[in-house]
């Protein structure tokens, strides 16, 4: 989401501040916080645990770890790109 209005842009075009919107399934495109919900992340890719980590509101979200049960907006911090 930018500028109120969510587009679809490529993880490199990504600027602090945007909100990602991660849907069940989808990749965490760059590094943020959870800014609003709650869902479980994929992040065995990272972590090698093989459980999906439960991840609420403040907490980061890190690429490339997948979304789990629920989406939840992301807000971006700029960081790296998954």
């Amino acid at each position: 989401i930018r500028a109120g209005q969510e587009v679809e842009i490529k993880a490199s075009r990504v600027e602090p501040g945007d909100i990602a919107i991660i849907r069940p399934g989808e990749r965490v495109p760059v590094d943020g916080i959870i800014v609003d919900g709650a869902s479980e992340l994929d992040e065995s890719h990272i972590t090698g645990e093989s459980l999906p980590a439960a991840r609420i509101a403040g907490g980061k979200a890190l690429p490339p770890a997948a979304g789990g049960g629920g989406g939840v907006p992301q807000a971006t911090d700029g960081g790296r790109a998954g």
